[in-house]
């Protein structure tokens, strides 16, 4: 019926004797990459074949980021998520994108990227053993989360990572405390 695509699946870590390219051998790489492929589909299968066999620093994967377009900048990103030798430093690429461009990295690479964020760019929420009603169902995140806690069932606990405005976060924080209290209040009074 439906098609599922992978974007980013990468079941390897970076080895921990990875070294990344020696700066002559990059400086060389990265003269190459910017003049001899005129555009960025060109460049992106220049780097997918050098990823086979080379790892970068962060300092250097955004340097080899900025030869690329807006457009596809995060492809060049998700390219090189797993080819860093210091992905710690991620902050050093992060820094360099666009809001759009987190967006699309957060959505493409998932929890795999939140390690490697700065701290003030993790904004986190788990929601347990929650139920929405119609009152609070208008709003998007609160039905994303209802559908994942009617799939999971009443006994199990569901944790859920939504990133979102400090304001949404506080009120999804509070009615998840509400609907918990609600529902063991529930229990006592059944039971």
């Amino acid at each position: 019926e439906g098609v599922l695509t992978y974007d980013y699946v990468s079941g390897k870590r970076v080895p921990p004797t990875a070294r990344a390219q020696r700066d002559a051998v990059f400086q060389s790489f990265l003269r190459e990459l910017a003049t001899a492929h005129s555009n960025d589909f060109d460049r992106l299968v220049h780097l997918r074949t050098a990823a086979v066999a080379h790892y970068w620093s962060c300092d250097q994967a955004r340097q080899i980021i900025a030869l690329f377009t807006y457009a596809q900048r995060a492809d060049a990103c998700v390219l090189l998520f797993r080819r860093v030798v210091d992905p710690k430093n991620w902050a050093v690429i992060w820094g360099m994108l666009t809001a759009g461009e987190r967006r699309e990295l957060g959505e493409r690479l998932g929890e795999a990227l939140e390690p490697y964020l700065p701290e003030e760019e993790k904004v986190r929420v788990f929601l347990t053993e929650m139920e929405v009603d119609a009152q609070v169902a208008a709003n998007p995140l609160l039905d994303e989360f209802n559908d994942v806690w009617e799939a999971g069932g009443a006994e199990k606990k569901v944790r859920h990572a939504v990133a979102a405005e400090p304001v949404v976060v506080a009120q999804l924080a509070e009615e998840a405390a509400r609907r918990a209290a609600s529902g063991a209040q529930e229990e006592e009074e059944g039971g």
